[in-house]
């Protein structure tokens, strides 16, 4: 696609800080204790129903994805220890899956893109879904590299592509687009997405956010 230069004085930390901004503003995400999220997702035809609880105090995190009343998948962290299991039965978790982990359980991991020994280059402004968006290239610490699009006018990120090692070894590229945004108290969060992974793509939708829920500690239990 055509990339068109970016105005002067654009930079990846101006477009990070206006994300923030548009999210509802770093000191208000800082002040957020705890996530709870329920999503409605469709994977090849099958409904199914995907939870994720996130709380800052000790980094704890469950992610579980149900068809029916089955689990088809689930993971928890207690902050230092994880387990994750399902209908395929559990997993040996290496430290490369407890540190993802402890990745994902941070509520709003953008407000640290300048501490995760990331580099950041924007390569110009691309049309996304008829609107223009900053094109940010990103390389981490492991010289893994992915791309993020934010919308010019919103700042709001609008599509991510990222590129990961499957079970098999094998690389693959996960393509998210970010449909539309909700607000829950004063905060953006994303209402509905459209990933695809290799062949295979699906919709997941907001159901249900609470922010700063009081939670059961029972949850994040790994027994």
């Amino acid at each position: 696609k055509e990339l068109r230069p970016v105005p002067e004085g654009v930079t990846a930390e101006s477009i990070y800080e206006k994300y923030i901004e548009a999210l509802g503003g770093r000191s208000k995400l800082e002040k957020v204790k705890s996530l709870y999220r329920e999503m409605s997702m469709e994977v090849a035809g099958a409904p199914m129903e995907l939870l994720m609880v996130s709380a800052k105090q000790k980094g704890m995190f469950l992610q579980e994805i149900k068809m029916g009343e089955n689990v088809v998948q689930k993971q928890v962290f207690d902050g230092k220890n994880g387990k994750s299991g399902g209908m395929m039965g559990s997993k040996e978790l290496t430290e490369e899956d407890l540190e993802n982990m402890a990745k994902e359980a941070e509520l709003f991991p953008v407000l640290n893109y300048n501490d995760e020994g990331n580099s950041f280059r924007v390569d110009g402004i691309e049309e996304i879904n008829g609107s223009d968006a900053y094109k940010v290239m990103i390389t981490d610490k492991d010289e893994n590299t992915s791309v993020e699009y934010f919308d010019v006018e919103s700042g709001l990120l609008v599509k991510s592509i990222q590129t990961v090692e499957g079970e098999n070894g094998e690389s693959q590229t996960i393509t998210t687009e970010v449909n539309s945004y909700t607000e829950v108290d004063g905060i953006m969060f994303r209402d509905e997405v459209l990933q695809t992974a290799g062949e295979q793509s699906f919709t997941i939708r907001n159901k249900e956010t609470r922010v700063n829920d009081k939670l059961d500690k029972k949850m994040f239990a790994v027994k």
